[in-house]
């Protein structure tokens, strides 16, 4: 924690920086201006988990932002002072988070697939643009620190 918070509060600009130019990369990646190095390639353990790697990826990236919520739920079921009624919070808690991970891993990648094949270059365009001209604001904020 000690470490974020220095990274976030005291190193702000640098952290900006390289975040602002990882988003302009990115875009200039989805208009197929930068090099994608990984591109049609299938990455070792990846294509052998399939939607359980992705759930599990978006489960693990997507934890820091659910603590605050897993913390309420904790405290409003230990404020209780029922801990069999505690345990089910949780596991309730638990099995919803999961069933969306699971949902959106298994059948995702589905949607997906019908939604590309319907639509044009320009919603892929649209979105690049925009992350493109965020990319670009927040390099803006980082060089401003210095």
């Amino acid at each position: 924690a000690d470490a974020a918070g220095f990274l976030l509060i005291e190193q702000r600009g640098p952290v900006l920086l390289v975040l602002g130019v990882a988003l302009v990369y990115l875009a200039l990646a989805a208009l197929e201006i930068a090099p994608t190095p990984f591109a049609g390639r299938a990455l070792g353990a990846g294509s052998r988990l399939g939607p359980v790697g992705a759930g599990a990826a978006f489960a693990l990236l997507t934890s820091p932002c659910q603590s605050p919520l897993l913390g309420g739920v904790l405290a409003a079921s230990a404020a209780q002072a029922v801990p069999g009624l505690t345990v089910a919070s949780m596991v309730a808690f638990a099995l919803g988070y999961t069933a969306l991970v699971f949902g959106a891993g298994v059948f995702g990648g589905g949607v997906v697939g019908r939604l590309r094949g319907r639509t044009g270059e320009a919603p892929r365009a649209a979105a690049a643009a925009l992350l493109l001209a965020v990319g670009i604001a927040v390099a803006g904020q980082g060089v401003g620190w210095f």
